[in-house]
């Protein structure tokens, strides 16, 4: 239950950091604050995690890495 209540925590804060990153993007926002910060590296830590781990390394697309993401986020 714990694990499961971790990974809900991780996709609310990716998608707060993904609006945050699109009102800079598409608003003009500029600010970095240490909110920002916190945020693009809980991304970075992601894609790293998802880029070296042997389940997705050989998944051949985009699509089939994103259906075994939502297999463990939905488990």
């Amino acid at each position: 239950m714990r694990k499961k209540f971790r990974r809900k925590k991780i996709i609310k804060e990716f998608k707060y950091f993904y609006s945050y990153r699109s009102s800079i993007v598409y608003g003009g926002e500029s600010k970095e604050d240490g909110e920002y910060l916190k945020y693009f590296y809980i991304a970075k830590d992601v894609l790293i995690k998802i880029l070296v781990n042997n389940n997705y390394l050989l998944c051949g697309s985009l699509q089939k890495i994103k259906e075994k993401i939502d297999d463990v986020k939905y488990s």
